[in-house]
């Protein structure tokens, strides 16, 4: 008997290989649009803390909306920033974060 691969084997091997190929480009893509959403809510947290000094008799609000802002911008950070999209197991079925941006009105 031929143990030589058929030629839909080879077909189904290339792609898997074509898939995983996708998959990682996607993950990727995922950090780099996690890190580039982790700037921006660094960026809109610091207009808040500007914003809180020049208006004092609006800084608690102002405050808040910043420190939201930060600690999305931290899980941002946490959960795509490493090994994977998303968490540390690298798959992309575990679906995107939970929570809001910042907070802006």
């Amino acid at each position: 008997m031929d143990d030589t691969p058929r030629h839909g084997e080879r077909r189904d091997d290339t792609g898997r290989w074509e898939a995983h190929e996708h998959a990682e480009h996607l993950r990727q893509r995922i950090r780099s649009l996690a890190a580039s959403i982790a700037e921006s809510e660094d960026a809109v947290a610091e207009a808040y803390e500007e914003s809180a000094r020049l208006r004092p008799h609006a800084a608690a609000h102002l405050e808040e909306a910043a420190r939201h802002a930060r600690e999305f911008a931290a899980r941002e950070r946490a959960q795509y920033g490493g090994t994977g999209a998303p968490g540390t197991s690298g798959g992309a079925d575990d679906g995107p974060p939970s929570g809001r941006a910042s907070g802006r009105t």
